[in-house]
């Protein structure tokens, strides 16, 4: 009965250090490896406010950015291309030069300049959680 609970005690053991092995053999797992498409959001999220930042707003449009900004807040997440037609208008507002700006980046991208593409864009970034207060930060007070 001993040597019974003494084979099973060391297979036991033998397994343990088989998994054990296996598992530190894949390394370590880091929290990008699990979720690659968390990255890639932050990583468009990034994109998308350089280039709000890039456009160097003036303190009219930052201000009508906001409004349209706090009527995606309480829109559900199907609904956020409702804001579209006010991201419109915000895109009216801008100048020849901001407008130049936009297509030398699109250029600078190997792209031509794209008002729907622009659009998306920056509705996708007004409409993220935060970007109200993220843009009450950068208005002066």
């Amino acid at each position: 009965m001993t040597k019974h609970w003494m084979l099973t005690g060391i297979l036991g053991l033998v397994f343990a250090s088989v998994f054990a092995a296996g598992a530190l053999a894949q390394g370590p797992r880091t929290g990008a490896q699990e979720r690659p498409h968390r990255i890639q959001h932050m990583q468009r999220l990034h994109r998308a406010r350089q280039f709000v930042r890039a456009l160097d707003l003036t303190l009219e449009q930052k201000q009508e950015a906001l409004a349209v900004a706090e009527a995606s807040r309480g829109l559900e997440r199907g609904h956020k291309r409702e804001i579209l037609p006010q991201v419109r208008a915000l895109l009216a507002t801008l100048s020849p030069e901001q407008h130049e700006r936009l297509e030398q980046l699109a250029q600078r991208h190997g792209r031509t300049f794209d008002q729907t593409r622009v659009e998306r864009r920056l509705g996708f970034l007004l409409s993220r959680p935060g970007a109200a207060e993220r843009l009450r930060r950068h208005l002066p007070h």
